[in-house]
């Protein structure tokens, strides 16, 4: 079942409750979410998809409860298989937030709700007005944050207050050293200032809007673009803590799926996005233990991933799913690359050269990949001048229904920009006259990129200090377009 209602809810925590009473054991939690709010009946939203646990309810105060304990994950996974809903319709949501604060007064205004062996704390109206405005910033006016906000009808002096808490614990995040998060190992975490965290937010939400169109379990708004799955991969790798739910619902679909990605490739996108080391081995590796395929670059796995079994995918044939049909149908190698991009480019052609920077394959692969296809009459070679130029044969579909030209962002180069400009906007210190200088130097080496793919550009027109505020209001347009469907 992919969303439960209120009615549903009060069954499953009363049946926890029971079952966990039956085994000897006991739990306090802390609930948020949507699902608190349709507990509480603040909202009329009639289901959601789970329950949120913010952390552990003590006399002395809440407390992480990330991993879930094992008996009672053991209780909720026997509880949703009974009742038909997911492993995890209870899980561990955001408690990042314990870290920076909570909104004062919020353990007063807790509502408790008794269900034999669980005890369920409810937050408060006024805390989920703080939360879900903290949650709208990041993932902006279509998300179903905004939407429980505006049902909660906050007045302006509520909105305000909230937007107190909110301003002040993202520059608490900021503030925090990498060290003392959640894992000791994770000191490559940067911290999100505000410009940075509006910024993670949109890649965020496009992460979430490309894996849901690759198969994975999310309610989403719907974008046809074509995936690139290994620049998926990177993207999620680097910014995965920031969203612990997405970065495990993705680790889902490689382990099932994970045969469909190249991994010569990704380590290449790899370093081309310039993702940690430390995030991408730790990634790789936690597919790899949980039964997925191999890759390079593995370092040690996460010890606290469950798999969800989140992720489905029956068919390949819808447009964002390109890459993986050409590779199911080709093989996972240049060749399957080679078409994607040659489908992009139809009717023009393009040389062996153009391809290899397109795909991130070696040239000595797309020219054995090219060898193939022109010799299974899949693609034509023109000698022009001293170099050959291929493309697609006129009017063959390649597969049913596949007809060229089929337009596809490189998103290796849009996260590239996207993450470097991330990495500059985390910078803390400068003056404004540095910020200026190091953000028109910035700018300027990504002006290629950025024009390829049709992104908005600062004006550099502005000089002298100015600039630096030219580049922030650039970047609110930025993260715009970033949010916005990529048709094309």
């Amino acid at each position: 079942m992919d969303t439960i209602g209120r009615a549903q809810l009060e069954t499953a925590l009363s049946a926890l409750g029971e079952v966990l009473a039956t085994r000897g054991a006991h739990f306090e939690v802390v609930l948020v979410g949507g699902g608190n709010l349709i507990l509480r009946g603040l909202i009329t939203r009639p289901t959601t998809r789970d329950l949120d646990i913010l952390g552990a309810w003590t006399p002395d105060g809440i407390v992480p409860i990330r991993p879930m304990p094992e008996p009672l994950r053991d209780a909720v996974v026997d509880v949703g298989r009974t009742f038909g809903l997911a492993s995890d319709w209870l899980n561990t949501g955001p408690d990042s937030l314990l870290d920076f604060g909570l909104p004062d007064g919020f353990v007063e205004r807790l509502e408790r709700r008794d269900f034999g062996g669980l005890v369920a704390w409810l937050a408060g109206w006024y805390d989920m007005v703080c939360f879900k405005l903290y949650a709208a910033v990041d993932q902006g006016p279509r998300s179903r944050h905004f939407q429980d906000l505006v049902e909660l009808r906050a007045d302006r002096d509520d909105l305000l207050e909230a937007a107190r808490w909110a301003r002040a614990t993202i520059h608490r995040r900021a503030s925090v050293p990498c060290s003392s998060r959640r894992s000791g190992h994770s000191a490559w975490r940067k911290p999100m200032t505000g410009s940075g965290s509006s910024l993670v937010g949109a890649l965020l939400n496009r992460a979430w809007i490309q894996w849901a169109a690759l198969g994975v379990d999310a309610t989403v708004e719907r974008d046809d673009a074509v995936v690139d799955p290994e620049a998926l991969i990177a993207l999620t790798a680097e910014l995965g803590d920031a969203d612990a739910r997405l970065r495990d619902l993705s680790t889902d679909w490689c382990v099932a799926y994970g045969r469909y990605i190249n991994g010569s490739r990704l380590k290449q996108v790899v370093r081309e996005l310039g993702t940690p080391g430390e995030a991408i081995g730790e990634y790789v590796a936690t597919v790899a233990a949980a039964g997925g395929p191999s890759w390079p670059m593995a370092t040690q796995p996460r010890p606290d991933y469950v798999r969800r079994a989140k992720a489905r995918m029956d068919s390949a044939t819808t447009r964002p799913r390109l890459r993986i049909r050409l590779r199911a149908a080709f093989g996972v190698n240049a060749r399957a690359d080679v078409l994607a991009a040659l489908l992009a480019a139809s009717p023009h052609e393009l040389t062996a050269a153009d391809l290899a920077r397109s795909t991130r394959f070696t040239k000595p692969n797309v020219a054995s990949a090219l060898d193939a296809l022109v010799l299974a009459g899949l693609a034509t070679a023109h000698p022009v001048a001293n170099e050959r130029r291929f493309g697609l044969p006129s009017k063959v579909p390649l597969l049913p229904g596949l007809r060229p030209p089929v337009t596809q962002p490189d998103w290796v180069s849009r996260f590239g920009v996207a993450l470097e400009v991330h990495r500059f906007a985390e910078r803390d210190g400068a003056s404004t006259t540095v910020r200026a200088i190091e953000a028109r130097r910035l700018i300027e080496r990504l002006m290629g990129r950025m024009l390829a793919e049709g992104m908005p550009i600062p004006n550099l027109d502005v000089t002298g200090n100015e600039f630096a505020y030219a580049f922030d209001r650039w970047l609110v347009d930025f993260v715009d377009r970033l949010r916005a469907a990529s048709r094309g």
